[in-house]
């Protein structure tokens, strides 16, 4: 992304969000995906800011994005696939590189255990 000249960054608004949009998800189940900055919420084309609240068992089919993506566990585990890489993302960890920008990709969710 270019850098903004330093002269034309004073005529840069920051603007307020009222609220997430919601997007309707791909995968083998309906999840909540609420769009915080991204396309649909603030036609913003290289960054998408969701939250994302998947049933267990949920899987989504492959993808592949146009920009990169950032996770952050909260619950349960988040697998990710980048061929030839899988992984698991676990919450308390940092989070993690899940899609890059053009790479072929497939995440699936499974709960946090009861307690």
């Amino acid at each position: 992304m270019p850098r903004v000249p330093r002269l034309l960054r004073c005529f840069i608004m920051p603007a307020l969000i009222p609220r997430p949009t919601r997007i309707e998800s791909a995968g083998n189940m309906p999840k909540v995906i609420e769009e915080c900055v991204g396309r649909v919420s603030t036609a913003t084309a290289g960054v998408s800011v969701v939250r994302m609240r998947s049933p267990e068992g949920w899987e989504e089919p492959g993808q592949t994005p146009e920009f990169d993506e950032y996770t952050v566990v909260l619950r349960g585990t988040l697998g990710s696939s980048i061929n030839p890489a899988n992984w698991m993302s676990r919450p308390g960890k940092p989070s993690s590189r899940t899609a890059a920008n053009g790479s072929a990709t497939r995440h699936h969710f499974r709960a946090a255990p009861s307690i």
